[in-house]
């Protein structure tokens, strides 16, 4: 897949990396990095074009102490990306700012409205 290639002409529909992104945050909604955390993650993925360093840097951040809490989410995140995502940076990159904006959402959400599953679509 080319740069210009767009996600959903390689077969990676958008609607189903937001909901993929949703359930992931939902799934690990009290162990959910600070904000800032997830930024991080997001900024150094654009500054590479390699998936496997992604996963790698992921990887990474998991294995710190600051980062303990959130170890499994951050070891679900870099798998999906590695699964899904070879050889496509951009692809990654996105699913990455869909984590973002997800897990922000997920974090403000009063906890009594917390599912293990994510959002489904409706509230």
């Amino acid at each position: 897949m080319t740069a210009e290639t767009p996600l959903s002409a390689a077969g990676t529909d958008i609607d189903e990396l937001v909901r993929e992104a949703r359930t992931l945050c939902g799934k690990h909604a009290r162990t959910l990095p600070a904000r800032a955390g997830l930024q991080t993650l997001l900024r150094f993925a654009q500054g590479t074009e390699s998936v496997e360093e992604m996963v790698l840097f992921i990887e990474y951040q998991a294995s710190r102490d600051q980062f303990k809490k959130a170890k499994d989410f951050l070891g679900d995140v870099a798998q999906f990306i590695g699964s899904r995502f070879p050889g496509n940076p951009k692809g990654a990159q996105r699913f990455l700012g869909l984590i973002v904006r997800a897990g922000h959402v997920e974090a403000k959400r009063p906890d009594d409205s917390r599912s293990a599953g994510g959002r489904s679509g409706q509230r």
